[in-house]
């Protein structure tokens, strides 16, 4: 009796403790970002199916940055993969389909890791997946816009985008800025 006394007001103490921390976000965030990517890579083929561009009117870009990229694209009458997702996820207000998925990662890296949100590699797979879902929408042609001293070996258009559009026979249009 004396025990069950003086056990029960501290489970319920140990309980209310546990109860009454608050969820550390940052922790949370990450684990958050990595269940997404089985259903990101659907979501990220969806966006850019109902959103991108003509299939020939495609754009990948190389060391140049996603605002000059744009800029060029729109002179161009071409299309980003990042004007792609933007554009999916502004039309998806009512719905939020892609709110805990594609709106996540469509900022830039500083932002993503700054936010807590997770890390580096988590933002780098994201836009891997991106990346390959872009370069396999393409159909026959494509441009890349790149600095004079081509893509860098690391970057996203030579990692994911360029093996896939050479294995699928794709005309490439290099432009160099």
């Amino acid at each position: 009796m004396l025990l069950s006394s003086f056990i029960t007001p501290l489970a319920l103490i140990a309980s209310t403790v546990v109860v009454a921390y608050p969820v550390d976000t940052r922790t949370s965030g990450v684990l958050v970002a990595r269940t997404i990517p089985s259903k990101f890579a659907e979501h990220a083929a969806a966006a850019i199916k109902a959103f991108g561009p003509l299939h020939t009117k495609t754009m990948m870009h190389s060391g140049i940055g996603a605002i000059k990229a744009s800029k060029v694209a729109r002179s161009k009458k071409l299309q980003t993969v990042e004007t792609t997702i933007f554009l999916a996820i502004n039309a998806d207000k009512t719905e939020n389909e892609y709110k805990d998925t594609l709106k996540k990662y469509c900022i830039t890296k500083e932002q993503f890791c700054d936010s807590g949100a997770g890390t580096e590699a988590d933002w780098k797979k994201a836009w891997g997946i991106i990346s390959t879902a872009w370069a396999n929408y393409v159909n026959k042609e494509t441009t890349l816009v790149t600095t004079a001293a081509g893509p860098a070996a690391d970057s996203f258009y030579k990692t994911f985008e360029e093996p896939i559009l050479k294995s699928n026979n794709i005309q490439i249009h290099v432009d160099k800025e």
